[in-house]
């Protein structure tokens, strides 16, 4: 936090090429501070143009904490209070698996942000996060079908195989003429027999 600004005069002595001692002065400009975190008081000498609405932290905050911590946490809690004017609700990200909030309550991530649907599904019913290398498949290919019958958690790996298992059976089916590739819309479909 800004307390107030204040100059400072040295006087200073240098020896000129031939020799000769010389007196002169240096005014510094000092910007005096109380640290956002501990309250402590401190100083620092003016250099260009500062904020002075800006969160301040003395050097032993910086060195313990870290500026990237205490900002965090500053914006942490500003996110607290705005969450509840957030809207909640569904989103649908690029790759079309929906989105949802959480907040604070949700026990199994800290903080606040978006999860995708069957993460989160899945998440309340092995009431744990999902660990790394976890993956939720949807049986059906539904990515809104996000019912607990529909998910079955597996590693990446069996994932992939599922993946291929499915992409083997559609080719069977083509050859049949089961399913049909449609050139303009670029899906399979199912043949009119």
């Amino acid at each position: 936090m800004f307390i107030k600004e204040s100059t400072e005069t040295k006087t200073y002595i240098r020896k000129s090429k031939f020799g000769k001692l010389n007196n002169y002065e240096r005014t510094k400009t000092l910007v005096h501070w109380k640290c956002d975190n501990c309250g402590i008081e401190f100083t620092k000498a003016r250099n260009g143009v500062y904020d002075i609405a800006a969160n301040t932290y003395c050097r032993d905050c910086i060195s313990i904490y870290g500026k990237a911590k205490l900002a965090g946490q500053a914006g942490y809690q500003a996110r607290a209070t705005n969450h509840k004017k957030e809207k909640a609700g569904t989103l649908f990200k690029k790759e079309g698996y929906p989105e949802i909030r959480y907040g604070i309550d949700y026990p199994h991530r800290p903080g606040f942000g978006s999860i995708r649907e069957h993460q989160y599904v899945m998440e309340m019913h092995l009431n744990r996060r999902l660990t790394k290398g976890e993956v939720v498949h949807h049986i059906d290919g539904n990515k809104r079908n996000n019912k607990l019958e529909n998910l079955f958690l597996t590693t990446v790996a069996e994932h992939n195989k599922l993946r291929a298992e499915s992409e083997s059976i559609i080719f069977e089916l083509v050859k049949k003429g089961i399913v049909i590739f449609n050139r303009e819309t670029a899906r399979y479909e199912l043949a009119n027999i």
